[in-house]
Order: C-alpha cells, then structure tokens, then sequence
C-alpha cells in the first residue's frame, strides 16, 4: 500500500501540537486518538471533549452515515480527494471547512488517519454574497435599460424638430442618464460591500439634492400607483423646515433611500401617501420612509432577509442590500410594521450632520 505511510508516533504529536493548521488523528473506527489545540478551537471543544470520542460528534447527523463510510474505505486503503465539507462545531454552529486526508500506520501496524482541516466559512459566505451582488447587479441594469428602452419606444419623435421640446426631450434623457449612472455606481459598490473591499467615501452634500432627483425618479412610478410621494426634512424640537448638509457617502444614501421608496410605493395601496422625512434626534440623525399597508406577522421576521418578499412580482433583495449599505454607513435599518403602517428607520451617525 504504497499510500500509507509508516510515521514514528511522537513524532506525529510534535508536529500535531506545533502546526496552527486544525490536524487531528483517528484510528480504524474513527475514534479521534489525539487532536491539537487549532482542530479543537475551530469546533469549540477542548482536546481533552474530542479524544476518545467518534469523530462523528463534529458531523452533521444527515451527513454521518456516508462520512463514516468514506471513513472506513480511507482505513481500508482508498484514497480520499480533498474536499470541502458543511460540519458542526460545539452547540450545533455550522462550520465550512477544506479537509485534507492522509494514512500512516504505527510500528504495531495499526492503521490510523490524519486530517488537515482549513476553516474556509468565512469565503463561503463571502461566495454567497458575490453571488447575491451578482444577481441584484443583473436586475437593477436590466430594470434601468428597460426604462431606457421604453421612453425611446413611447416618445413621438416628429416634434422633436422644436428647439423647446428638444430641451424637454434632453431633460428627461438626463434624468434617465442620472438614474443609470447611479445604478452603476450602486452596483460596483454593492459588489465590493458583498466581496468586503468597499472603502466609504466622505463627501459634503446637501440633503435637499438627494431627493430632489428620487422624487424625480419615481415620479411616474407613483402616479402609475396612485400613491402620493412626499419628501420632508424637519426640525424635531421646534417642528420647523430645515435644509440638512451631511459628510457622508451620497451614492450609497441614494441606493438605500431608492431601494426603500421603490420598496413603500410598490407596497402601497391605491391613494396612499409615502413619506420621507428626515430629522436630526438626540442620538443619530434619522431618515424615515412611512407607507400606509402592514406587513404580515409571519413575513416580518424574515423582512431583511435575501429572496423574501411577500408581492408577486421582484427578488426580495431591496430592503437586504439596503440593510448592508445603511452598515457600511455606520448607520442601522429598522422596521416597525403595526396599526395599518410601515416605518423604515435609517439611524446614521449623528456626526454626518454639517448643520
């Protein structure tokens, strides 16, 4: 059996004990002989919980019956690919790990196996959420050039001869223009928030500005809803309009308020109002979108999670990546959904206020 390796005993303790990489050594039935300190602390235990034990204990109880059969064929002489496995650590916490697998017999010529395990939980669920990103990166593109298409389709071009309706043309283009550009900027963002290279920009804007150009964008989305969009910046102590100028990222702010206004406009009933008001309080300064319409009890646990929504239409994934990008602002999106209204609340940094 050329594969097995014939290994001095301490030796192999030594080497166990000095490697940070996660190696532990079980015998024929799969009992763990001895484990070092980087095995146990990736599953939780200490080494004295895991030695003598199955190594069954650190397997999911629908994966054991084939682990331990992969197990018995590996003692028996068949070699085992490396391979990325879902496992479980101390209190049933899921763990992604690289297993890498080695046979060696002892002076006695009893067979043992030595593993090599690589937490890689962390890069899967990094792969997770490029996958996320990629799918909203898809949607929002082909919404916007859907858009586009349309206004070139449904727009009579035989005036367009006139100098002043060639403005309105061109005005209305660049509106469009601005919302792709925004789109593409939010993408780009997106994915690197999800793949964890996103660096925040800090930028001086004024509040005004921001949804000044979403009331534009949904504009005719509300009219085809019936709905009445209203933005508000306030005073909360003297109950007075106030222009608000922030430092902070306003690609990402714009993302996180369209994806939430998209979100209340869709989920509106007819003649219903959705409002936006924002107000500097004691602690953050607070962006509020406020839809009339509640949520179903079951739906509100799940509310900021990915590919859940309760319409009939869209991915779920609105209100997940602006839960992310209100964080990468070192912000906090919550929701309450009671007595027949729904209140989105971004909580920002009380120090983004420049006035």
């Amino acid at each position: 059996m050329s594969n097995i390796l014939i290994l001095n005993e301490d030796l192999i303790k030594i080497i166990l004990q000095a490697t940070p990489v996660g190696l532990c050594v079980t015998d024929r039935n799969g009992v763990f002989v001895t484990v070092n300190k980087a095995y146990a602390d990736l599953y939780g235990y200490s080494s004295e919980e895991m030695i003598g034990k199955s190594f069954l204990m650190v397997v999911r109880e629908q994966d054991r019956e084939h682990l331990q059969k992969l197990h018995d064929e590996f003692i028996a002489g068949k070699q085992e690919l490396d391979a990325e496995w879902t496992v479980q650590g101390k209190g049933g916490r899921i763990i992604q790990i690289r297993a890498t697998a080695r046979l060696f017999q002892n002076r006695a010529g009893h067979s043992f196996k030595v593993t090599m395990v690589q937490d890689i939980t962390q890069r899967k669920m990094l792969e997770r959420r490029k996958n996320i990103a990629e799918s909203i990166l898809f949607k929002e593109i082909a919404q916007s050039l859907e858009l586009l298409k349309s206004r070139v389709h449904t727009t009579d071009w035989s005036p367009f001869k006139k100098s002043e309706v060639k403005i309105d043309y061109e005005k209305e283009f660049k509106e469009i223009l601005d919302i792709l550009e925004v789109k593409l900027t939010y993408l780009k963002d997106f994915s690197e928030i999800m793949s964890g290279n996103f660096i925040t920009r800090k930028i001086e804007f004024d509040l005004e500005s921001v949804f000044r150009k979403l009331e534009l964008q949904f504009r005719q989305l509300a009219q085809t809803n019936d709905v009445d969009l209203v933005f508000t910046q306030k005073d909360s102590t003297v109950k007075t309009s106030v222009a608000y100028r922030l430092t902070s990222d306003p690609f990402i702010l714009r993302n996180i308020l369209e994806n939430l206004i998209k979100n209340a406009i869709e989920a509106s009933p007819p003649g219903a109002r959705v409002e936006s008001i924002a107000r500097k309080t004691l602690n953050s300064f607070l962006i509020e979108v406020i839809n009339e319409g509640e949520i179903p009890e079951a739906a509100k646990s799940r509310f900021f999670q990915p590919y859940n929504t309760t319409k009939s239409f869209g991915t779920g994934l609105g209100v997940y990546s602006a839960k992310l990008m209100s964080e990468v602002l070192g912000g906090n999106l919550k929701m309450n959904s009671i007595s027949g209204k729904t209140v989105l609340s971004l909580h920002l940094p009380i120090n983004i206020l420049l006035a």
